[in-house]
């Protein structure tokens, strides 16, 4: 350590990048109505961080169950939705936790950046966790004038352990959550 040079502190030892499958979408829906000509391939992502204060999912991908019929017809093509996402037996959010030697269970914290669909619908599965989320999104969500796109079934649940945050929040020596608002109101 050089004299007068701190190490900065982290409560992060490891950092899992967890994909959870793929959407095939207008490239508009993610450059704010530029690049109308083209269509892209969006993976769908979840974070996992071990932490000094334990598991820590960062957003909780796409639930593979809604893709089944009837939810996939009623929750996707139905609204617009086409092509539905993309979500391998590979891209299972649990068998790759198992895989990390961990469960859904040994999770006590998740922060959700926004509740699309593609990035909360495994929060049905970790109600005993505490939950981290801006206070628009989570009043926008629930205010039933969410678009398609917000499905209350993965995350409309009254034991969930919901922190509402407003702006940027020190989860902990080392995580920051910086409020990005644009995408979704929260």
């Amino acid at each position: 350590k050089a004299a007068g040079m701190e190490r900065p502190v982290t409560a992060i030892n490891r950092l899992f990048v967890i994909l959870c499958g793929f959407e095939i979408i207008p490239k508009t829906i993610s450059t704010r109505d530029r690049g109308e000509r083209f269509i892209i391939s969006v993976p769908i992502t979840a974070y996992l961080l071990d932490t000094t204060e334990g598991w820590v999912l960062f957003d909780t991908g796409l639930d593979a169950a809604n893709l089944q019929e009837p939810q996939r017809t009623g929750l996707f093509t139905s609204k617009g939705w086409d092509p539905p996402p993309v979500v391998l037996p590979s891209h299972d959010l649990a068998s790759q936790l198992a895989a990390i030697g961990i469960s859904f269970a040994d999770i006590g914290r998740v922060i959700v950046s926004h509740l699309h669909a593609d990035h909360s619908g495994h929060l049905k599965y970790l109600r005993h966790a505490r939950v981290t989320i801006q206070r628009r999104e989570y009043d926008y969500a629930f205010s039933g004038k969410a678009k398609p796109s917000w499905f209350p079934s993965d995350y409309d649940f009254p034991d969930i352990d919901w922190h509402l945050i407003d702006g940027d929040f020190d989860v902990m020596p080392g995580m920051r959550i910086l409020d990005t608002r644009g995408h979704s109101p929260g």
